[in-house]
């Protein structure tokens, strides 16, 4: 779908699955609320970058104290923020560049998403692509095997 949505710059848009290739990840969430924070994240990304878009998905194990989390994580090679712009990210309404078509929300939106569900967004510089990187850890998913085809 984002590849569609930003035909236009022609993005290479990699996805790395760091989990067994047979196993699928569960969430216990409402799906309306996953395709609302992701869809926002992504589309900000596929906004900003320049040439590269890269998503990662792992899961965390978990122990006694600590139950098995997802991790999401979504980087660029855009212009990335400023130190004080990232600690400022994702208040309501808040925009620091008016050049790219947007409300200021989406960023916003995926926080408090993410919060209710009592996961964490983080964002940050990407060591990888240099832009920015978006770290979303969402607990409450469980590992599940895939049925394998006949």
């Amino acid at each position: 779908m984002m590849r569609q949505l930003h035909h236009v710059a022609e993005l290479d848009w990699q996805l790395v699955w760091n989990a067994p290739t047979d196993t699928a990840l569960l969430w216990r969430g409402e799906r309306a609320d996953l395709d609302e924070a992701l869809g926002n994240l992504l589309d900000n990304a596929g906004k900003w970058a320049a040439s590269a878009v890269r998503i990662g998905l792992a899961m965390e194990e978990g122990d006694a104290a600590q139950p098995p989390q997802v991790v999401l994580q979504i980087e660029d090679d855009g212009p990335g923020m400023a130190p004080h712009q990232l600690q400022a990210a994702g208040q309501r309404g808040l925009r620091f560049d008016d050049s790219v078509q947007g409300s200021g929300l989406g960023l916003h939106i995926a926080t408090q998403m993410v919060q209710a569900y009592g996961g964490d967004l983080s964002l940050g510089k990407s060591a990888l692509l240099k832009g920015l990187s978006v770290r979303v850890v969402l607990p409450g998913v469980q590992a599940a095997q895939r049925p394998r085809k006949a």
